[in-house]
């Protein structure tokens, strides 16, 4: 062979790696992204021990103070009365206190004030606002806490508890919208990034890690109940989520770039960080595939679109060793001796400690205690009654069950055993 044919062959040999990469880069995020993402994640976690979790992320530093400005759905926090958020850095989980300083029920947004629990150096990543151009058809990743990966985790070890889940997808349209019927309009992100319970709050990023919504509602359930139909999801578009914050006044940083996927580049609030070396490594195949998280959805009824917090699955408890295992209706959870003696309510609405979402169950359906060395059930005036061992229960009246009990919630049974 020549040396001219040689040297076209090189020529045409690193043409097809240029193409090659560039398929690459389009066709996944890359995990240097994914890294500096998961840096801003924080872990909601409501009521600890007894309540559920949702996700969110850091926007900002308080200025002049101590602490930082951290967003998430409003649903994840409502009628929560202690709130807090951990964050897995350097295999270890640092907690903050946190105070929802504005909360708007039509946008489904809560925007947090979170101090650190210990001055242990943790120093959390910021997340920065896309502003006004999703495309359609764009590449989106969504980042969070889904309850799915909790049921894999049966030791209730922390630092899995507190690793995101990645879900990749494509954004299928961008519409009007309320997630509510009384809500306001507003502009929503439709989206094949796959989430279930527990994702509330969580960002949709663009493959150079920018914001182009919140994570919040499942659209349409298919008739089995467990699936989405078509694979759709939706999340609040960054421009009202902009606007909320502009009118609390809140610093966050926005831009309006779009992604080149053939060269991602990671802003943050500390500025842009060029990342040519991440294409260099695609072109010579080192591109590292991040693809996280396991789909599965819980079982929800027929048209039920909100998102919840992940409520009523196995959570990692601080509160001590679990006496109580309870499973209903797809859902199942452990309780210690302390979370039993504080009482623990089960029905469809968000804020109980079990939630599980059939329309035959009351937003507060019952509740559990334990009273001495007794376990007491009280039906909390539901619509569709409970029985023990085949008898109705009045409401509001408790009755002293067992593990041997025959329970039914609205002719759902509740099963109790030990862990």
């Amino acid at each position: 062979m020549s040396v001219v044919s040689e040297f076209r062959l090189l020529i045409v040999s690193i043409i097809f790696l240029i193409s090659l990469g560039s398929y690459g880069a389009q066709a996944q995020i890359n995990s240097d992204v994914v890294a500096q993402a998961d840096k801003a994640m924080g872990r909601t976690l409501i009521d600890w021990g007894r309540g559920g979790s949702g996700s969110g992320f850091v926007l900002s530093e308080v200025p002049e103070g101590t602490g930082y400005y951290y967003i998430t759905n409003h649903h994840v926090i409502d009628g929560g009365s202690e709130i807090q958020v951990g964050f897995k850095h350097n295999n270890q989980v640092h907690y903050y206190d946190a105070r929802v300083l504005h909360s708007s029920r039509e946008l489904d947004l809560a925007l947090l004030r979170i101090t650190p629990q210990e001055n242990g150096g943790h120093r959390p990543g910021f997340l920065t606002l896309r502003e006004g151009n999703a495309l359609k058809g764009e590449q989106v990743a969504a980042l969070g806490y889904p309850g799915s990966s909790d049921q894999i985790n049966g030791q209730g070890d922390m630092l899995p508890f507190f690793e995101t889940t990645l879900t990749q997808g494509a954004i299928s349209k961008i519409t009007p919208g309320s997630f509510n019927e009384t809500g306001r309009t507003l502009e929503i992100v439709q989206h094949t990034a796959s989430v279930n319970k527990g994702n509330s709050g969580g960002p949709l990023i663009d493959y150079c890690g920018s914001v182009l919504g919140i994570n919040t509602v499942i659209s349409v359930w298919s008739s089995d109940g467990r699936t989405p139909t078509n694979n759709t999801f939706w999340a609040s578009s960054t421009n009202p989520i902009a606007g909320f914050l502009r009118d609390a006044g809140i610093p966050f940083t926005a831009h309006q770039q779009e992604c080149d996927p053939e060269n991602p580049v990671f802003v943050d609030a500390g500025g842009t960080q060029n990342s040519w070396w991440i294409i260099f490594a695609v072109l010579c195949g080192g591109g590292a595939v991040v693809i996280g998280g396991i789909y599965y959805v819980a079982s929800h009824s027929r048209g039920e679109a909100e998102l919840e917090p992940n409520r009523g699955t196995v959570v990692p408890n601080a509160g001590g060793r679990p006496i109580l295992a309870v499973d209903m209706g797809g859902q199942s959870a452990r309780f210690s001796a302390a979370q039993l003696k504080s009482g623990v309510t089960i029905g469809r609405a968000s804020e109980n400690t079990l939630t599980v979402t059939d329309r035959n169950l009351s937003r507060r359906h019952a509740s559990l205690s334990l009273q001495g060395r007794k376990m007491i059930l009280t039906d909390l005036g539901s619509s569709n009654g409970t029985k023990v061992d085949g008898q109705r229960i009045k409401p509001n009246e408790p009755v002293q069950i067992n593990t041997r009990s025959k329970v039914e919630l609205g002719g759902i049974t509740l099963v109790l055993k030990r862990p």
